[in-house]
């Protein structure tokens, strides 16, 4: 049995080095940095050309973290980045979190993932190749269009804002909500407020938490 194992762990550990594909070798394994540096680049989802991109944003107070969360005139989108190092332990419930205010999703993933990860994502989303073929640089290929996500709820965008923000909307709109708890004040804003309004107020808060980023030294 200890032979066996010490076995089974090698070929593991020979596994972990191994990048899948028609690039196979450790070489063209493509990393979480090898596909910020891509996206930094200009390729990828044009999402990140239509408005302000920032980086690991908390999500519902951080049921999940977003690789990138862009806000433009009118939509909120996300990227999230699987490379070939990753697994998909938390998409189901990035997916779950982003369904529910996301007007647009894009994942970019690696060859080890691409099956699997096309198979747990909503048809919705817009899907993007990340390989690095011998002796060259990471290439983005499209592989799905995306469209508009047909599920965006006012409780997910409420459930977007800090409970800070979101009482001072409510006191705004003038809702009976002076002693509510967190979900009850967000179930108070998804009940009366549009998704259009609720929209505007978490991207304000975004371009404000933009700007606080950009003033804190690093």
């Amino acid at each position: 049995m200890g032979l066996q194992g010490d076995r089974a762990r090698r070929a593991g550990q020979q596994a972990d080095d191994v990048a899948f594909g028609p690039f196979a070798g450790p070489a063209s394994r493509v990393t979480d940095r090898d596909i910020r540096i891509a996206l930094a680049g200009g390729s990828g989802p044009s999402l990140f050309r239509e408005g302000v991109a920032m980086e690991e944003v908390r999500c519902w107070r951080g049921y999940a973290r977003a690789d990138y969360l862009i806000v433009s005139a009118a939509a909120l989108s996300v990227v999230e980045l699987k490379s070939d190092a990753d697994t998909l332990r938390r998409l189901g419930e990035q997916v779950r979190v982003y369904t529910a205010f996301a007007d647009r999703a894009a994942l970019v993933v690696g060859w080890t993932l691409a099956a699997a990860a096309l198979n747990s994502i909503p048809w919705w989303w817009e899907v993007w190749l990340a390989e690095r073929p011998p002796t060259s640089v990471t290439r983005l290929i499209l592989l799905r269009e995306g469209v508009p996500n047909p599920g965006v709820s006012t409780f997910g965008l409420a459930s977007m804002l800090p409970v800070n923000e979101a009482r001072k909307i409510a006191v705004d709109a003038r809702l009976p909500v002076r002693d509510a708890r967190s979900k009850e004040l967000r179930q108070a804003l998804a009940e009366h407020l549009t998704i259009e309004v609720l929209r505007t107020a978490v991207m304000e808060w975004l371009n404000r938490l933009s700007v606080q980023r950009i003033s804190q030294p690093s």
